[in-house]
């Protein structure tokens, strides 16, 4: 069943360290300050255990409803189950707590106070994602190189999240998975350009014809490259042509 456990705090990972009575650490994830909570352990190191919090048996008025379909599968993020408020203050305390264990000066002329965003969403500009053996569209679950498939992320701004709905229904993800390993989405803030960069599996190549066939296929691409391991353009791929229904002309590279 597991055991429970009071939540002290968030630290860095975004992992609720309790103490057990015995004082073994217990960190979970998706725990609160605060908190109590049914957990499982996972796997028992030297001076802690990493735990899978089954149950909240006293939540936080801190707690929200995360908005992401896949946020206890992706590992991506760690505070969508914390209010807004409740993020910064306990974002600022993981850094004075740093400082602290590093004998570092955070007097308020030194440390001021986080400025928040003024999106809570939609405000990231690059996602890399990485592609299943049959194509899916994946991040990593959190601490494994286990995948898990989304076709969305609230955290991306909306036209990156437009491309990613179009790139994980293509019908020729299952033919570039087998060369291609990684790929990136970036959104410029500079002149609004989407540019999707893909990443082969180390010594793969990746045809052209199938790069222009994805990059003909997405309406509100501006550009689509593939990257040698260092992550430079790789040139031997470079060529011009029409994108079709975005109706903009692509430089492959």
């Amino acid at each position: 069943m597991g055991e429970t456990v009071h939540i002290e705090k968030i630290i860095t990972g975004g992992y609720g360290l309790g103490r057990r009575q015995d004082g073994m650490i217990v960190l979970a994830r998706f725990a609160l300050p605060g908190e109590t909570i049914l957990y499982r352990e996972r796997k028992k190191h030297r001076g802690h255990i990493d735990a899978d919090t089954v149950e909240i048996l006293a939540p936080s008025r801190d707690r929200v409803q995360p908005p992401c379909p896949y946020y206890t599968e992706c590992g991506g993020c760690d505070f969508q189950h914390i209010a807004a408020d409740a993020q910064l203050s306990i974002k600022e305390e993981i850094i004075r707590e740093a400082l602290r264990r590093g004998k570092i000066d955070f007097s308020p002329a030194v440390l001021r106070s986080i400025v928040p965003s003024p999106a809570a969403w939609h405000y990231r500009r690059r996602l890399r994602l990485k592609l299943s053996p049959i194509g899916a569209v994946s991040f990593c679950r959190n601490a494994s190189n286990e995948l898990a498939a989304v076709d969305q992320c609230p955290v991306a701004t909306l036209p990156l999240n437009r491309v990613l709905m179009e790139i994980s229904q293509s019908p020729l993800l299952p033919a570039l998975a087998e060369p291609v390993g990684e790929l990136d989405l970036l959104h410029s803030p500079a002149d609004d350009l989407i540019l999707v960069r893909l990443r082969p599996r180390p010594g793969k190549t990746v045809d052209p014809s199938l790069v222009a066939g994805l990059a003909g296929s997405l309406s509100s691409v501006d550009d689509v490259g593939v990257l040698d391991r260092d992550g430079r353009r790789q040139g031997l791929l470079r060529q011009d042509f029409d994108a079709g229904p975005a109706g903009r002309p692509f430089s492959l590279t």
